[in-house]
């Protein structure tokens, strides 16, 4: 899809109809057809209540831009290879819409299901993962319907957790940063060359990742943020969610294991534990970077970026992950097939821009978080938060490890 930023303005559009232009009757039928359905296309998005919340003003300028087009359209009295073009460039705008409408749905529906799944998991009610596993399952179903490639990143300020927010949900952050990372890990995973029979559990765990935070006040709103900045987690809310899916049943051990590490790094910055290198499977180090990536998306540091440099959210959000590639936080080679999932190419594109913007890139501070109820020294390293019981080797008394496993609600 072409980007919004370098198409025609309809001013230019006028300029070029104006010009001297045979008259093409071979594509009258055509634009006539195509016409009648963009127009169709057009009162649909006008009767959508999407479009009229007050958090979704970044998406006017393209609504507007959308009106005059179609307004030129209307005005040209024969058609032409010029009006034809325009009608290409009126369908773009109109799929780009209907792509953030789309999300706004996608995240807000997949929210209502999984709302009272994580409730009763947290209170103990489910201790079964089959209805969580199910809606994993159906989100990796649901990429390969349609012939459109799904909108994986929204335009610049454009925020789906406003819109939960006027939807009147309290967890907006939550629920947003959960949808929007299960969605990108089901778009990514075949790319990845990772087990796909654990391709369920992954995109379960991305659902669930900050399940440990459910009982914690909210973070931040939505406008908090745009003034204040985004707040970080607790530093203890991986270890906390792993011990609560620990009492899932029928659960894989992965899916705790993945929830538990999904804030870790492998060069060891990440935490509670602090793993790195070898330590990190290949499916943590894939979530972690899902995660990250999802966060850098949402984050209106990356859509004001984006708007001062006049590119698309997705590049922004690239360049700043690829500073934290570089120093090693995360593996090349992951990272380019995660960005080539929101736009084919996109890994070149940021790796060619980024020796020229890593000096004014604005980057939050990546220290390693002291453990809950601590505060971190000056000068000195922090410690790290320690694992659930469950995760943590033991050694017997034949002096050999084992693991101790806890169920149910002995923990």
């Amino acid at each position: 899809m072409a980007q919004p930023g370098v198409e025609l303005t309809p001013a230019e559009w006028r300029l070029r109809l104006a010009q001297p232009h045979a008259a093409a009757s071979a594509v009258y039928d055509h634009f006539a057809a195509k016409f009648r359905q963009i127009t169709q296309r057009v009162r649909r998005l006008h009767q959508s209540p999407r479009l009229a919340l007050n958090e979704s003003f970044a998406l006017q300028p393209y609504w507007r831009r959308t009106l005059e087009c179609l307004q030129i359209l209307s005005e040209s009295p024969t058609p032409s290879d010029a009006l034809t073009e325009l009608l290409a460039a009126t369908d773009r705008l109109l799929t780009l819409l209907e792509s953030h409408l789309a999300l706004c749905e996608f995240t807000l529906t997949t929210a209502e299901r999984l709302h009272p799944i994580v409730d009763e998991i947290v209170h103990g009610a489910e201790r079964s993962s089959r209805r969580l596993l199910n809606v994993a399952l159906e989100i990796a179903a649901s990429l390969g319907e349609g012939s459109e490639r799904p909108c994986l990143a929204p335009v610049p300020m454009f925020a789906p957790a406003a819109a939960l927010e006027q939807a009147g949900w309290s967890r907006a952050d939550w629920f947003t940063q959960a949808v929007m990372c299960a969605r990108l890990t089901a778009a990514a995973y075949p790319a990845l060359g990772l087990d796909r029979d654990a391709s369920g559990w992954v995109i379960a765990a991305a659902l669930v990742q900050d399940i440990g935070s459910w009982h914690q006040p909210h973070r931040y709103r939505h406008q908090k943020a745009l003034q204040e900045g985004r707040k970080r987690a607790e530093p203890n809310h991986p270890a906390t969610g792993a011990a609560i899916l620990n009492g899932l049943v029928d659960a894989s051990v992965l899916l705790s294991l993945l929830v538990g590490t999904h804030h870790e790094r492998i060069d060891g910055t990440g935490f509670p534990q602090r793993l790195s290198g070898p330590r990190l499977t290949r499916e943590q180090q894939c979530l972690g970077l899902m995660a990250r990536m999802t966060e850098l998306l949402t984050d209106p540091i990356t859509g004001q970026l984006a708007v001062e440099h006049a590119e698309p959210l997705e590049t922004a959000a690239g360049l700043r992950l690829w500073r934290e590639v570089r120093r090693g936080s995360f593996a090349e080679p992951f990272a380019r097939i995660v960005l080539d999932s929101l736009r084919p190419g996109l890994a070149d594109d940021v790796n060619a821009l980024y020796p020229m913007r890593v000096r004014r890139l604005v980057d939050m501070a990546h220290p390693v978080p002291a453990p809950l109820g601590q505060t971190t020294k000056p000068g000195m390293e922090t410690s790290a938060v320690n694992a659930p019981a469950f995760l943590r080797h033991q050694r017997s008394r034949g002096g050999s490890l084992t693991r101790a496993i806890r169920h149910g609600r002995d923990w």
